[in-house]
């Protein structure tokens, strides 16, 4: 070991240098961790058919005639042969409805008869029929989602062992409190970082949280409304049997109530297919928002890691440089 004798040092100042050394280590850069923009999935809707709105319509101004157009007699017609095929208590479910019977084929949870449920089963329609239905407005959110695989980031910081170097007395001392001084400046200033970006991540996580259970409220009034909606077009197409009825064309109240009941477990399936992609499209949109304050986690913590390993190497540098120089000049070179 060399030791740094006072003798050799009398004549200098053997603190000055190192302690201004460091000094030129700058402060931590303050992070920097904006938001992420948030967007709200669209989610689409079941919409009715305009085809059978214009088939309402036409009836409920039919003329002394009491006929509908032809295409709108051939139309009705498909329905009837394709209702002729199931079992005979499916038209007479349809001759006897009305708008409780209509509410209860709405609500999922009221189970179909095995007659309903096999009507929505053999929905194997002409595609001039099925346009008679209602559809589902898929929006361009809905997607298969994956979960990408991902790997913990480690981060390993191995520090040089300088305070092992052999070079002692009051000069080394001096550049060793500096460093020391220094050092603990720069894990204040990271570690203060870290406190912002963790502290953003914990909030992120509970705003998704949030913004989940908010999305879901406002689902289940979509669908409540999606419902609605249709539930009056079934209320509209009754009333354009009985407005057939009252006109005598009792055929063509038939064929209206055989659309009405096709309509009403179609869209009964319609808005449960849809209702349930929606929520997995929400719940989709929780984790990748989680996912992405997790990604920004691990971004920003490799940052504010990378700027401190920075300056402790430049720190780690000027030490062992003032060292150096305590040795040098401890030795009269």
């Amino acid at each position: 070991m060399i030791n740094c004798s006072s003798k050799d040092l009398e004549f200098i100042d053997p603190y000055e240098f190192v302690n201004t050394d460091f000094d030129q280590i700058g402060d931590l850069p303050t992070i920097v961790d904006e938001d992420q923009e948030v967007t709200e999935p669209e989610v689409g809707e079941v919409a009715n058919s305009e085809e059978t709105q214009a088939i309402i319509n036409e009836v409920m101004d039919l003329g002394e005639s009491g006929e509908v157009s032809a295409a709108t007699k051939a139309k009705l017609e498909e329905v009837e042969t394709f209702i002729e095929q199931l079992p005979p208590a499916v038209n007479t479910a349809a001759q006897n409805l009305d708008a409780e019977a209509i509410n209860n084929i709405l609500d999922p949870s009221v189970e179909l008869s095995s007659d309903l449920q096999a009507v929505r089963d053999a929905l194997s329609l002409p595609a001039s029929v099925r346009q008679l239905l209602p559809v589902i407005n898929f929006s361009t959110d809905f997607r298969i989602s994956s979960s990408a695989n991902k790997s913990a980031v480690v981060y390993d910081i191995n520090d040089s062992d300088i305070r092992s170097q052999s070079v002692s007395g009051p000069c080394a001392d001096a550049a060793r409190l500096s460093y020391e001084i220094k050092i603990e400046d720069l894990e204040a200033q990271r570690d203060a970082n870290l406190a912002i970006v963790d502290g953003n991540y914990t909030r992120r996580l509970g705003e998704a949280d949030t913004r989940y259970e908010q999305r879901l409220v406002e689902q289940e009034e979509r669908l409540a409304t999606n419902t609605a909606d249709i539930t009056t077009v079934l209320v509209d197409l009754l009333a354009a049997a009985d407005a057939a009825a009252a006109a005598g064309n009792f055929e063509l109240e038939a064929q209206i109530r055989q659309l009405t009941l096709l309509y009403a477990i179609d869209a009964r399936a319609s808005l449960i297919e849809w209702n349930n992609l929606v929520l997995e499209l929400l719940e989709d949109t929780m984790a990748e928002e989680k996912a992405w304050a997790e990604e920004r986690k691990t971004l920003r913590t490799a940052e504010v890691t990378a700027a401190f390993d920075a300056a402790k190497a430049q720190a780690n540098t000027l030490l062992t440089s003032a060292l150096n120089s305590c040795h040098n000049q401890g030795s009269g070179n």
